[in-house]
């Protein structure tokens, strides 16, 4: 968790592209279902180069959820629409640029992951500021009808300087770290809160060794304000520097409001509450993720895919 305190350590997005090639897909897509998806991207790009709302919201279903960084969760197609018109009022778009990475197949799911690169202008100013992040969609993928995009969430790989500019007061958005999480009630949901309270325990005491074992061999991680992570080595080396620069955290609560069960994956929806101090400043952030977990031969639940970013 690199809190707005502490840089980023990792390279640019075009060191990034270099190093990580289009990762192999868990299964294969079916051919029509790859044409949606490359028009898709191709056609996004466009609408948001030219500010087109209507373009950009109508692959979404009726109850989206859109992720973005630095502000609350948007649900609903009507709200998600609210925030394109907010983002667009108040930039210029100047350049855009996305690059699919993979997709995990999951019968009714196609979860497509990338690296993007935004270059945008707040309207009436003349300096440019340069975004790179990743991103994850979340499709609904029901035979015979067209994919619908369930779930769209983004975040950067440093802190950008327009930050507190993407927060849209005029949009409605939930924080959903303070809202009601899943009861646990069945096989599943207790497996998830126990992973989750280890999580926290091996987050509190900087345990990268504890914390490396959710990942799979051939996970990836879309890590916040650090960039993408391909494979158990990367994601080792990279948790066992992170937490020599987290703060003391006081208070962590990490929780999830919905888990969607597609079979041998399970794409759990979760968010966090971390009170924190490092020498004398302290606070308290919120922030969301998605993760994707895949039940191993064993019977294990490992974590195959996961993004997070802050409210």
């Amino acid at each position: 968790m690199n809190l707005r305190r502490w840089p980023s350590l990792l390279s640019g997005f075009l060191s990034l592209l270099v190093l990580s090639p289009a990762l192999a897909s868990d299964e294969a897509i079916l051919p029509d279902r790859r044409v949606q998806l490359n028009e898709y991207r191709s056609a996004h790009v466009q609408a948001v180069l030219q500010e087109d709302i209507e373009s950009v919201v109508s692959p979404y279903i009726e109850n989206v959820r859109l992720i973005p960084p630095y502000h609350g969760t948007v649900f609903g197609r009507a709200n998600v629409r609210s925030y394109y018109s907010a983002f667009f009022e108040r930039f210029d778009v100047l350049e855009y640029r996305r690059d699919e990475l993979k997709t995990f197949s999951q019968g009714p799911r196609l979860i497509v992951i990338g690296r993007y690169a935004l270059s945008l202008a707040t309207v009436g100013h003349a300096q440019v500021h340069e975004i790179t992040g990743s991103y994850m969609d979340i499709w609904e993928n029901v035979p015979d009808k067209p994919l619908g995009l369930m779930t769209h969430v983004w975040n950067t790989d440093t802190y950008p300087a327009v930050a507190d500019e993407l927060r849209f007061s005029s949009v409605p958005s939930v924080q959903t770290a303070f809202e009601a999480h899943v009861p646990v009630s069945g096989s599943l949901s207790f497996e998830l809160a126990a992973l989750n309270r280890l999580h926290e325990v091996a987050i509190l005491q900087h345990d990268d060794k504890v914390w490396s074992q959710f990942f799979a061999e051939d996970a990836v991680l879309l890590a916040n304000q650090h960039g993408l992570l391909q494979g158990r080595p990367a994601i080792d080396a990279y948790l066992a520097d992170h937490v020599k620069e987290m703060p003391v955290f006081e208070k962590l609560d990490i929780r999830n409001d919905e888990i969607d069960d597609a079979g041998r994956y399970v794409i759990e929806y979760a968010s966090h509450i971390a009170i924190w101090r490092n020498g004398e400043s302290s606070g308290v952030n919120t922030g969301k993720n998605i993760r994707v977990w895949r039940r191993e031969p064993g019977g294990a639940l490992k974590m195959v895919c996961g993004i997070g970013t802050y409210d």
